[in-house]
């Protein structure tokens, strides 16, 4: 669920993430190999960051505004995530390594957070 350039909520919580988490929440957790592998292969998405949320948009559309649901991604590696593919080798992945990824982005405190709220209101 795409968000329009009009919605002023959502264009101030992006300028809110993008203070918060600065750069790409994924690079700070990978590997110094797999960062060399992921910087070589996104190319000029590697200096695009999208807010990107956890719990995706279409799925939990009342998560949308949900703070802590949402992290600075690079593109190729959001693209990837939101594809169920590795965020660096672009392979595919299943629902349990996904989660696992969030779960390295994130925190486990956090992502049991986000996991609590999505139930609640499904």
């Amino acid at each position: 669920m795409r968000r329009s350039n009009d919605d002023l909520r959502w264009q101030e919580l992006k300028k809110q993430i993008r203070k918060r988490d600065k750069s790409c929440r994924l690079v700070k957790k990978l590997s110094a190999r797999d960062y060399l592998i992921l910087r070589k292969k996104t190319g000029c998405l590697w200096n695009i960051l999208d807010c990107a949320h956890v719990f995706g948009a279409g799925s939990y559309p009342f998560m949308i505004y949900e703070k802590k649901n949402i992290v600075l991604l690079n593109r190729y590696s959001h693209r990837l995530l939101d594809e169920f593919k590795h965020p660096v080798y672009g392979t595919p992945i299943n629902k349990e390594e996904h989660t696992e990824w969030w779960i390295k982005i994130i925190g486990k405190k956090r992502y049991n957070i986000l996991e609590k709220i999505s139930k609640n209101k499904v």
